[in-house]
């Protein structure tokens, strides 16, 4: 769910234990508990923001900074 209004705001809805929950809790975890990568990310938002307007071209832009910060976080725990 999406509002653009004056406060903007993206829902993302999940199944409660299902492995969009689980992906997302552990990499929140990960970047709290890793600085630095948590920088990267914020680089990364911060470059796909500035590269386009749509949500989802911001999404693809990042994608691959997402998708190696989350190995990485699966790596750590196992």
């Amino acid at each position: 769910m999406r509002r653009r209004d004056e406060r903007p705001a993206n829902v993302h809805v999940v199944e409660l234990g299902g492995p969009l929950w689980t992906d997302n809790l552990l990499f929140r975890d990960h970047l709290r508990a890793h600085p630095e990568e948590a920088a990267r990310y914020a680089r990364a938002k911060r470059e796909a923001a500035g590269a386009t307007g749509r949500l989802l071209a911001y999404s693809a832009h990042k994608a691959a900074t997402v998708a190696e910060l989350l190995a990485r976080a699966r790596e750590a725990r196992a």
